[in-house]
């Protein structure tokens, strides 16, 4: 039976930009301000975005594994 695996890599920048629209377009809040900071978590497949510091103190962005997922899903299809 033939099988197929592949391995599709994504820069930080991908990660970031993918993860912050896909937030945005399911209503969450987004700093509109400079993330300074990604956080991977290899165990569970979570990421962390800290943003840059504002008027507001902004809690960092936590996506988990399955919205990871769907926000790199999503940003394949634009791209």
């Amino acid at each position: 039976m033939p099988s197929e695996y592949r391995l599709i890599f994504f820069e930080p920048a991908e990660i970031v930009s993918g993860a912050v629209d896909w937030k945005r377009a399911q209503g969450g809040r987004v700093p509109a301000r400079k993330v300074t900071r990604m956080e991977v978590d290899n165990q569970t497949l979570s990421v962390k975005l800290h943003f840059a510091d504002g008027k507001d103190k902004a809690s960092p962005l936590e996506l988990k594994p399955e919205e990871v997922t769907a926000a790199l899903l999503t940003y394949c299809r634009k791209a």
